[in-house]
């Protein structure tokens, strides 16, 4: 395959490979390097959960959760009814998921958090963290032993500086900082991150409000990142600046990717945020040098509601040619641009190299693009017919649909598909498809077994083939 990432990218990678012991030989495909260092990082953190080899893994309960079992032997324990005094242990927790940190680091550990809401914004590097258990048995149930992160700053959780291979959120309720007339937030996220690798699982990630930006994932320069079953919304805008920066300097985002980042999103929902003074709201915002593979999710632009807001599903942009958007895999995803009233975009690709749309409900209620593309300029598409007749060695869409996609209640957060949604059996088998995935430096089998179930662990396809979005309907 020919290699599409920059020397640095590459250099970055082997270094990641060398540092995790997680590299591919590639003996089993025509992969070149490039390729390997996507799906290695990949690899590494998926290892655990496809192979038969339990001797780097540790127990792990449940073929859908990333926790391991939890011990004093791997774990340091956090609670409400805990000291940060107490050595953090099942029987002796810690109180502050901070202290817990602090001892995790210095142990080699894991941090487990029980039910209950924890006022910090939490720093860390090497620490992987689980929530949801119940105090006194440490017995996991994510939905009704919630583990919620209020943000004391600007964040919910800060991760960097990752020198172990991997790290693992998993479990939480996370909200970025509250600007408020006591307590001026410039800049809120509900996760940050900075290069490493990284699983992000069964998570509801809110960016919180703030005055000019805020995101419910920050990621950093070379961060690669896997996004499995969560719901994450970019925050809000409440509050009327003294100045008007430049617009870019003032936007919400569901994901906000740093350059040189490979961001895998599969099972999840994300929407781009809101607020009375937002101009502009992204779901999902990549710039330079970065790769996103979406599958099976619900991206929501989201909704600007200040004067001339702009709104945008994804949006991938580099303002060079010299520095452009490697690639992008979209499959069996329902896009929506958002609300925004000047201008909105289900997709904005602007000087990508290469894109593989297939089977996604491109849907735009609104009087904007389902598809804006350029290298030099800005084009607009809003024939679906002719979005599917794009075709290309580099870049080709196909097999999309735009419709209302009918869920049981947006309201309130139910994405489940009606009965009645165009989107039943209306994707494409992503099996299929594998060949041309491969060819963006995708492949399936790092994403196994995640890929065959929905967002409640239901199997795809039920039915006569697979469904579009996060939810497989099965008639329950």
């Amino acid at each position: 395959m020919k290699s599409f990432f920059s020397f640095t990218l590459i250099l970055s990678a082997l270094l990641f490979c060398l540092l995790f012991a997680g590299c591919d030989d590639g003996s089993s495909n025509d992969n070149s390097s490039d390729d390997d260092a996507n799906n290695d990082a990949n690899d590494d953190v998926n290892d655990d959960t496809n192979d038969d080899d339990t001797s780097d893994d540790e127990q792990n309960p449940s073929p859908y959760e990333f926790a391991p079992t939890p011990s004093d032997e791997i774990g340091v324990f956090v609670a409400k009814t805990g000291s940060d005094d107490n050595p953090g242990t099942m029987d002796l927790p810690k109180l502050t998921i901070s202290a817990g940190v602090e001892a995790a680091e210095f142990e080699s550990k894991s941090i487990f958090v029980a039910e209950g809401e924890y006022h910090e914004s939490v720093s860390a590097s090497d620490v992987s963290f689980y929530g949801g258990y119940e105090v006194n048995t440490w017995e996991r149930d994510i939905r009704n032993h919630q583990s919620n992160i209020l943000a004391a700053g600007e964040f919910g959780i800060k991760i960097q500086e990752i020198e172990s291979g991997r790290v693992i959120v998993e479990g939480f309720i996370i909200t970025g900082g509250q600007n408020s007339e006591t307590r001026e937030i410039e800049y809120s996220s509900g996760v940050q991150l900075q290069g490493g690798i990284y699983i992000l699982s069964k998570n509801i990630i809110h960016g919180g409000s703030s005055k000019y930006i805020s995101s419910g994932i920050e990621g950093g320069t070379q961060a690669y990142v896997t996004i499995y079953d969560c719901h994450i919304n970019g925050g809000s805008l409440n509050f009327e600046r003294e100045s008007n920066p430049p617009p870019f300097f003032v936007f919400t985002a569901g994901i906000y990717m740093g350059d040189r980042s490979y961001y895998t999103i599969i099972n999840s929902v994300i929407e781009g945020g809101s607020g009375n003074y937002n101009p502009l709201s992204y779901g999902v915002f990549a710039t330079d040098y970065s790769s996103l593979f979406t599958i099976s999710s619900y991206i929501y632009g989201g909704d600007p509601m200040a004067d001339y807001s702009r709104s945008y599903g994804i949006y991938l942009y580099s303002d060079v040619l010299s520095h452009p958007t490697l690639s992008v895999g979209l499959i069996n995803n329902i896009i929506h641009s958002g609300s925004g009233e000047l201008s909105s975009a289900d997709l904005m690709l602007y000087n990508v190299i290469r894109a593989a749309v297939y089977g996604n409900n491109l849907w735009n209620d609104n009087s904007g693009c389902i598809y804006q593309y350029g290298l030099l300029g800005i084009m607009c598409m809003n024939s679906i017919s002719e979005i599917n007749e794009i075709d290309s060695l580099e870049f080709t869409m196909n097999y999309n649909i735009s419709q209302t996609p009918v869920f049981i209640n947006p309201e309130i957060d139910d994405f489940h598909l009606d009965s009645a949604s165009p989107c039943r059996d209306a994707g494409v088998d992503i099996w299929v498809v594998e060949n041309t995935l491969d060819y963006l430096g995708v492949d399936l089998d790092f994403y196994l077994p995640h890929i065959n179930f929905d967002f409640d662990g239901d199997p795809r396809p039920y039915g006569e083939g697979w469904d579009i979005g996060p939810d497989e309907w099965t008639g329950q």
